[in-house]
């Protein structure tokens, strides 16, 4: 099971690069085993390191992605929501798996709101980007689930003459 997560990601206009999540239960074993491959399939940086706590043996394990800014987070590697798809693949249950299952399957790479069901184009604007940014999981405390996302879109703008911005050429 989940015991908590931080799945990083301070502000709604980055993509989150750390992501660390402490886990207890049967498949401690499976899920060591299983990371390495993982973070070499993926082409990322990350660790385990085993600790005890009041539910007894846990690991800590933490990922590090590539950030990038919510305009444009097909450049960097979203540690949350690639730590969520890597733990999704494991038997947990319960809130922990919707989490799970939204973070690391929905969210992942879903750079236009497509799999949420917030695509917007505008003809002026374009389209719009999601951007999954602040994720927090604690086991056992009513509402204290949170993911936050910046929503914007693709339209950059420059700054005129007059100091006001004006949508770029």
């Amino acid at each position: 099971m989940v015991q908590r997560g931080s799945l990083d990601g301070q502000a709604t206009n980055m993509i989150p690069a750390a992501a660390t999540a402490v886990v207890s239960g049967e498949n401690l074993e499976k899920i060591a085993a299983a990371f390495p491959d993982f973070l070499a399939k993926k082409g990322l940086t990350g660790e385990i390191k085993e600790t005890a706590s009041e539910n007894g043996n846990c690991l800590k394990i933490s990922l590090e992605g590539v950030s990038a800014h919510a305009s444009v987070p097909w450049e960097g590697k979203n540690g949350a929501c690639l730590l969520a798809s890597f733990l999704r693949d494991f038997p947990f249950t319960g809130r922990a798996k919707k989490f799970l299952d939204f973070t690391g399957d929905i969210e992942l790479e879903d750079y236009y709101g497509e799999k949420i069901g917030i695509a917007n184009t505008d003809s002026e604007m374009g389209k719009s980007i999601n951007c999954p940014a602040v994720f927090r999981y604690q086991r056992g405390q009513a509402g204290a689930t949170v993911i936050s996302a910046g929503a914007n879109y693709g339209r950059f703008f420059k700054r005129s003459a007059t100091g006001l911005p004006s949508p770029a050429a």
